[in-house]
């Protein structure tokens, strides 16, 4: 009877283990159907083709801050006796508007205001209506020049007096004049370019300064005879900028009180301005375009560390692109037109031509739609001539600092010819039809054949943000670029970015390497791609990296259905898929 009994069991048992054996075979072999309720089998996204990472600037706005202190021009030890703080501003307008014209087809939209700031800080008015931004353009620079020459004096090489200059202004009021810039920029329709002029450090006058409220200045009684200083002043005709030793009642200079945080009521102030953020191109914000510029005349240390600590702002705040960290140390009022010029390349984003010190030739490329030029001589020149074949373009300037802008036919072989002087240094910025591009997914994973996530690098117009044929533009394409993408655990893993198939032919002139994700562990990562090697070559670029953010996703995981696609429960597929025969192991129950 027992082993009768034993016999029904084995016999049972085998049948059960039969019945299972088919039902695994069958599921194995049954293509499957993904359920609406389960996990698909995952592709690996394509990379996007963006448009050029270029910051678009709609109606751009610039603001030339200018310190009008006595000591500018006319108390002991001035700055700027010859006054070419008003060439320098003049010629930063006209570069503007040509500059501006050029990149936007057209003479709209670009603005400029003026900040003069000693003791109060006072905007000028363009039109006595409130109008604060003037439109740069040819029509209006000749309001522009009168303004200038009414506030900061006409230059000496001008035919201006000598013994005249309205920059009378005492102390020298930082806060005062970010408060103007705040205002001004509030709303901008694009990252404004901000450029701050001083020749001394922060000197407030407590009766004055935005940094004492009424009520603390009450302990002074010079404050009663403050009266009203206007905000504002006219282009033409009403009072010159405020000197508050002018007139009936004049203001002597007194003593901030001790317990008064000078610097701190600076660095808040400029925080503020540089963590505001400002549309571009697409859904991309950047913040502004600051260029602090001290003009150190006379060798005091000490002046140039405090104007550094106070305007070069804290490192972790985000900073437009391309701009450097710092304050321009200004050795002369000759330099002013470089440096405003210069300022003005990296705020339209202008790439960089390398020229070796000394060098007087340089080559334009092809794709180039406008070029600016700053020169330094080792002696004051006479002039200073751009020359291209049968065309020549003349440079502007004071003593041994020039620049030029030339905005029609660039491309080709340029020669600098100096007169009075070797040149010593130059900068070339250029203003390309073309920039470069990296695609990269939003989320990297890999497939489930195997297949690894692309990141690309396009040539793209920007008039358009097309893809173009790169070796037709440019036929000396580097078969490689080096890159790399790191996760934020400091997780770092190399990317070779090779010139994709085709390219040399005429096709979509890219780059593109794998990322090898599954190296990597899940979460946010940064692609970058180097374009250093491409620089060196003579070919226009606006950065020297490109670095797009990314989230790694390593695994792909599959899910087990029926032939009617329900979710399979208890079975699990453990591994990562690398290769169309890959197989894993299949248990029941898996957690």
């Amino acid at each position: 009877m027992r082993n009768k009994s034993n016999s029904i069991i084995s016999s049972i048992f085998a049948v059960a283990l039969l019945s299972a054996a088919v039902l695994a075979f069958h599921f194995l072999r049954t293509p499957v159907m993904p359920p609406s309720d389960a996990e698909p089998i995952t592709a690996v996204p394509a990379s996007p083709l963006p448009a050029p990472w270029l910051p678009r600037l709609a109606e751009p706005r610039a603001v030339l801050v200018l310190d009008v202190s006595g000591s500018m021009g006319v108390v002991s030890r001035p700055s700027d006796m010859q006054r070419l703080q008003t060439v320098a501003a003049l010629r930063f307008f006209d570069t503007y508007a040509r500059m501006w014209g050029e990149i936007s087809g057209d003479d709209v939209g670009a603005g400029i205001a003026v900040v003069l700031f000693g003791t109060v800080a006072q905007t000028i008015d363009w039109s006595g209506d409130g109008e604060l931004f003037l439109p740069v353009t040819d029509t209006n620079r000749k309001r522009f020049s009168d303004a200038l020459v009414r506030y900061l004096g006409r230059p000496r090489a001008w035919g201006g007096d000598p013994g005249e200059d309205p920059r009378r202004a005492q102390d020298s009021d930082y806060a005062a004049a970010l408060d103007a810039v705040a205002g001004l920029v509030a709303g901008a329709p694009s990252p404004p370019a901000v450029l701050f002029m001083t020749d001394g450090p922060m000197e407030p006058h407590p009766c004055f300064t935005p940094l004492l409220s009424d009520g603390e200045r009450e302990r002074y009684r010079s404050c009663d005879r403050r009266g009203t200083v206007p905000d504002l002043l006219t282009a033409v005709g009403g009072p010159l900028i405020f000197d508050r030793r002018a007139g009936e009642k004049p203001i002597n200079k007194t003593d901030m009180p001790p317990n008064v945080d000078i610097a701190a009521g600076v660095a808040a102030r400029l925080a503020h301005l540089m963590d505001a953020r400002f549309p571009v191109a697409g859904d991309e914000s950047a913040p502004l375009a600051w260029f602090p510029l001290y003009l150190d005349t006379r060798p005091w240390r000490s002046d140039l560390t405090a104007v550094r600590q106070m305007l070069s702002g804290d490192d972790a705040n985000a900073r437009f692109w391309g701009t450097e960290t710092g304050v321009t140390h200004c050795r002369s009022a000759d330099e002013l037109v470089g440096h405003f010029v210069a300022a003005f390349a990296r705020w339209f984003h202008m790439s960089a031509l390398p020229v070796a010190p000394g060098e007087t030739r340089f080559r334009v490329p092809d794709d180039t739609r406008a070029i600016a030029v700053q020169v330094t001589s080792d002696a004051p020149l006479k002039s200073l001539r751009l020359v291209r074949g049968d065309r020549a373009v003349d440079l502007g300037g004071q003593g041994r600092f020039w620049t030029g802008v030339s905005a029609d036919d660039s491309a080709g072989d340029w020669q600098l010819v100096p007169v009075g002087g070797a040149v010593t240094e130059m900068s070339v910025y250029l203003e390309p039809s073309y920039g470069w591009a990296l695609a990269v997914p939003e989320v990297c994973q890999q497939g489930s054949e195997g297949e690894l996530p692309e990141a690309r690098l396009y040539m793209c117009r920007y008039a358009d943000g097309v893809a173009v044929a790169g070796y037709e533009v440019y036929g000396n394409l580097p078969t490689q670029l080096s890159g790399s993408i790191r996760r934020d655990t400091g997780e770092t893993l190399p990317l070779d970015f090779a010139l994709a198939a085709g390219s040399s032919k005429g096709a979509q002139a890219t780059y593109v390497a794998n990322i090898p994700v599954a190296k990597l562990s899940e979460g946010p990562a940064l692609v970058t791609v180097r374009l250093d090697t491409l620089q060196s070559l003579g070919i226009p670029v606006r950065d020297p990296a490109q670095t797009r953010g990314v989230q790694v996703k390593a695994l792909t995981r599959l899910v087990v259905t029926d032939t009617q696609g329900r979710r399979l429960p208890g079975f699990k597929l453990e591994g990562v898929p690398r290769a169309p025969g890959w197989t894993a192991p299949f248990r029941r129950n898996a957690p």
